[in-house]
């Protein structure tokens, strides 16, 4: 459900976005891939978040979501997450290298970043659900 959210608000944000500053429609693509690809990496980091500091005992639903700062968590790593892409595309421009390969790399970025994560994410969740099975 986040993941759908999130490339609905992408996809919302970017149409007018693209109109607004002639955006062309291959440009628009390749945004619209990265950005699913980071929301991706973010869903799946907040996962891991959530499974190593569940919020397991509550009183009611409110409490459950208002103290728990599992959210804060997630959103400074997506903060650190971004200043990484950000910073390697600095980086790339400073170098002078062309858009063409800027795209790719940040692409590839995220994809290596995504890989381990999710191999994480499966096995801390194999573990934790098998701790409380027991």
């Amino acid at each position: 459900q986040s993941s759908v959210l999130s490339f609905a608000c992408l996809i919302v944000i970017e149409i007018p976005l693209s109109v607004l500053l002639r955006i062309l429609p291959g440009r628009f693509l390749v945004i619209l891939v990265l950005g699913t690809l980071v929301n991706i990496l973010m869903n799946i980091l907040g996962l891991i978040i959530d499974l190593l500091h569940p919020k397991l005992e509550w009183n009611d639903p409110q409490e459950a979501i208002k103290q728990n700062l599992n959210v804060m968590f997630s959103m400074l790593l997506s903060w650190l997450v971004i200043a990484l892409l950000a910073g390697s595309a600095i980086a790339l421009i400073q170098y002078s290298i062309s858009e063409a390969w800027i795209y790719p790399a940040l692409g590839l970025l995220t994809l290596l970043l995504i890989a381990p994560g999710l191999y994480g994410l499966f096995a801390l969740a194999r573990h934790r659900y098998q701790a409380l099975e027991a």
